[in-house]
């Protein structure tokens, strides 16, 4: 059996859901995990071998073992433990889940409710902007809060991307409105959408040209969605800028996350 311990907020937990959810078929266990409303191939029953005994644990964007602090080789993750397994988080690696792309799409994390495609002249700049610098309820400062900061696109990039790429009409999707930086913005004459939740998430799924900050939630709505140009964001520097897994346990938290992905529709230099 996999117990896959939900964690964190949406686009974390859909990357913990899908590697519980490769695993469970691969080693051909039963997964429990919570459901999540707004998907509804999550709340399929998924059988497998019920295993008993002792549990292991597995955690980290490149799997270690959590009791003793070992990374796993990669062969681990294709061999059946032989024990009851635990997830915890967070699995950030686009490679853990790339096989099983397209059953992702159509059907595991198939969106209800999801908006119609926009035309192909309409372009979307996210910026999550209002909760960069705050972790749970604990505003983050000094060098961690610069960390997540610098995970938003900054003014000279949302200009670069506004000149560069082609489009009729340019929208931007923010969590908050009333940040300065989009008042730095204001002249280019963007429609700003913020509703919040799965609102925000339809909404960048149905635009066939977006652009992405360091931010899981709009990499899954992008990555699900309508796109046929997803706009990578800089990853010289915050929290995608380490791509290399961690070689030891106590190694920072960010430490190998790696959500590029090998489509064409991807677009990394911009």
């Amino acid at each position: 059996m996999i117990l896959l311990q939900r964690r964190d907020r949406l686009g974390n937990w859909l990357f913990e859901y899908c590697f519980a959810r490769v695993l469970a078929r691969r080693f051909g266990y039963r997964l429990t995990a919570l459901p999540m409303p707004g998907f509804p191939g999550t709340f399929a029953e998924l059988p497998g071998e019920e295993v008993y005994g002792p549990v292991v644990c597995w955690q980290g964007n490149w799997p270690f073992d959590a009791h003793s602090g070992r990374r796993l080789a990669r062969e681990e993750l294709f061999q059946a433990p032989a024990q009851r397994l635990t997830l915890t988080y967070s699995f950030q690696r686009f490679e853990l889940i790339a096989d099983a792309r397209e059953e992702i799409r159509e059907d595991w994390l198939r969106l209800e409710g999801a908006c119609p495609v926009r035309r192909s002249g309409d372009f979307l700049i996210c910026l999550r902007l209002g909760d960069v610098y705050s972790t749970a309820d604990k505003t983050v400062e000094g060098e961690q809060g610069a960390k997540w900061s610098d995970g938003v696109l900054n003014e000279t990039e949302i200009r670069r991307l506004a000149r560069t790429v082609p489009h009729e009409r340019l929208y931007f999707l923010t969590d908050a409105p009333g940040h300065p930086l989009l008042a730095a913005v204001r002249d280019l004459g963007a429609e700003v959408f913020s509703a919040g939740g799965m609102e925000d998430f339809r909404f960048i799924h149905s635009f066939q040209k977006v652009a992405i900050c360091q931010s899981t939630f709009h990499w899954w709505a992008a990555f699900l969605g309508a796109a046929r140009e997803i706009y990578f964001p800089p990853c010289d520097r915050s929290v995608w800028s380490h791509p290399e897994p961690a070689q030891l346990a106590d190694e920072p938290g960010h430490y190998g996350i790696d959500l590029r992905v090998d489509e064409e529709r991807y677009i990394y230099d911009w």
